[in-house]
């Protein structure tokens, strides 16, 4: 019974041992293409880090995230940037109401203050939901950028038996 399970193990390894991923094969898939010199993004009190280098502005990622040319990414980045489009073309509300107003000698200061107080609740519930847009986006853009690697090898011995061994390593 033992020769039985010791000739299975040492049959599934050399299976799967030709099976492996290796150039020569078929079965080889190439990774996709990570760029290497891309750095984790880090948000530090409401700062953003890009290594060693602070980012004033969330718009600084452009380049990043288009030369990871990742789609989730890409959306997400475009999603932030409508939002914060739309946030500042309601913020313009009051204005145009304003100049709209006098020009036609029509001013109300209660529908005045209506139109301003639903414009800045319009313009910071977009800026809140871009913001969290931007974070998917830079949270996705770190996770694609680790350098993730599962590994599993087959190796025969000198006393014809099968050495198994498996790997993972994480890192940026």
């Amino acid at each position: 019974m033992l020769h039985k399970i010791l000739f299975a193990i040492t049959f599934f390894g050399a299976t799967a041992a030709g099976f492996c991923q290796s150039k020569d094969t078929s079965y080889y898939q190439r990774p996709l293409a990570i760029v290497s010199y891309l750095k984790p993004i880090e948000i530090s009190n409401g700062r953003y880090y890009y290594g060693p280098q602070r980012l004033n502005s969330p718009y600084s990622f452009e380049i990043p995230f288009y030369e990871l040319n990742d789609q989730y990414v890409n959306l997400q980045f475009k999603r932030y940037k409508n939002l914060r489009r739309a946030s500042e073309l309601i913020s313009l509300i009051p204005s145009l109401y304003f100049i709209y107003t006098i020009s036609y000698r029509q001013y109300n200061n209660s529908t005045y203050w209506i139109v301003f107080g639903t414009s800045i609740a319009g313009s910071l519930t977009c800026s809140a939901i871009g913001n969290s847009y931007i974070k998917k986006a830079i949270e996705g853009y770190n996770v694609r950028i680790m350098n993730n690697k599962i590994g599993f090898s087959v190796q025969p011995l000198p006393n014809q038996t099968m050495a198994y061994g498996m790997g993972y390593t994480w890192e940026f």
